[in-house]
Formats: structure tokens, sequence, C-alpha cells
């Protein structure tokens, strides 16, 4: 029974809450830079010079995430230190620099 009221409601809280949500994204600013990577669509530029090497891809979205993240890398480093590692952001608020690039990871 809850599971149909919230798939009835779900719907109408989606048309409620998208106009605003888009105004959000547009008062921001920002959001059109690399939104394909949000999807898994990548420019051809980054997927060529990726090809060129060995790399493992860190995606951490959350503050959590990316401290779960730094210590993997540093874990997998330690492992195999010429791997490389790169990391996205989705967030275009955030500070340019973030923890994992100053753990020289390099961003995407």
């Amino acid at each position: 029974m809850i599971r149909f009221i919230y798939n009835l409601f779900w719907p109408i809280g989606l048309l409620f809450f998208l106009p605003g949500y888009f105004m959000k994204m547009v008062r921001r600013g920002g959001y059109r830079e690399k939104f394909g990577q949000r999807l898994g669509i990548y420019d051809r530029e980054l997927r060529i010079r990726l090809s060129k090497q060995r790399s493992t891809w860190l995606h951490a979205v959350s503050v959590g995430e990316v401290n779960i993240a730094l210590k993997l890398a540093s874990a997998l480093r330690a492992l195999e230190p010429d791997l490389q590692y790169h990391h996205n952001r989705i967030r275009p608020r955030e500070p340019k620099r973030s923890a994992l690039d100053r753990d020289h990871v390099h961003p995407a």
C-alpha cells in the first residue's frame, strides 16, 4: 500500500519540484560544463588521453566518498606507484582544487 502511494505521488512531486531545480541550476551557472560526464558521455580528447596510459578512475560525489577515495588512492598508490588516478567533479560550484587534486590525483 505504501509503495502504491509513493508511486502515485512521485510524478506529482517531481513535476512540482522540477521547475525550482532547473531555476537553481540556471542561477548557479556552470551546469553545462562537462554535463555529459554525469551521463557517462566523455569527450573524444579525454578518451584518447586516458587510453594512452594505464589508469584508475575514482568517482566520488559526497565529502564522505571523497574521504574514502583518498584512502583508496593511497592504498593503491602503495601497491602500484606508477598507476595514474583520475577523478571527475560533478558539482559546478566546488573549488577547482579538491582534496583528490591535492593528493596528486589527476582531474579528468
